[in-house]
């Protein structure tokens, strides 16, 4: 399994890509990224898209919205998670192959 993370200008391009259109289940819409990629709250270099590949596959993803909190008059960023999906088939492949692993050596 791979995990892709996504910036800024990795996500404005990958949802421009070929690659993306070409995905079955689409992990964000072109909406949405325009939308976190525009967030003033986000810096250039903040991860706003993970994606897991299994090969060519997209099996999950995870979108993050950076934000800032203002607590006691200090400014602090905070990375919430927005949105989690793994699919649950590979979920449940990955179980059934972790039973076969022994547990003491």
């Amino acid at each position: 399994m791979e995990i892709v993370a996504l910036n800024k200008t990795a996500l404005l391009e990958y949802v421009n890509s070929t690659v993306f259109k070409a995905e079955e289940n689409l992990p964000i819409s072109e909406h949405r990224a325009v939308s976190h990629a525009n967030n003033p709250r986000a810096n250039v270099n903040d991860v706003l898209l993970f994606l897991a590949k299994e090969g060519d596959e997209l099996i999950g993803y995870m979108g993050i919205l950076p934000d800032l909190f203002f607590p006691k008059n200090q400014t602090r960023q905070q990375n919430l998670l927005n949105f989690v999906v793994l699919e649950i088939l590979y979920i449940l492949s990955i179980h059934y192959y972790l039973r076969w692993i022994p547990l003491f050596y």
